[in-house]
């Protein structure tokens, strides 16, 4: 019997990101994404959990035939208008799979 091969989501591996300005995201300067553990996004109302993952989000670029409208979580994150994006300096550290 043929073994079944495990389809990979992504080969991409985010390990880090460094925030230098994010809408009104205060006293967070980077967040490491650590191999085979699991990160927890938590806070009160209002403290940037949604910002961050937007953030995360806008820097995926899925894999050629992903299933989807053009490769975007349009209905999760729609676009937004606001100023308060204008600006936004953060640094992504990928590393990608073989």
């Amino acid at each position: 019997m043929a073994e079944k091969k495990k389809k990979t989501i992504t080969g991409q591996v985010l390990n880090s990101i460094k925030i230098n300005k994010l809408k009104c995201i205060n006293g967070l300067n980077e967040i490491i994404f650590k191999p085979h553990a699991l990160t927890a996004i938590l806070g009160p109302n209002g403290s940037g959990k949604s910002t961050i993952l937007h953030a995360i989000a806008s820097i995926y670029m899925p894999e050629k035939g992903f299933p989807g409208e053009d490769h975007r979580l349009m209905h999760f994150f729609p676009r937004s208008p606001h100023a308060e994006w204008n600006g936004s300096d953060f640094i992504v550290n990928l590393t990608y799979r073989k």
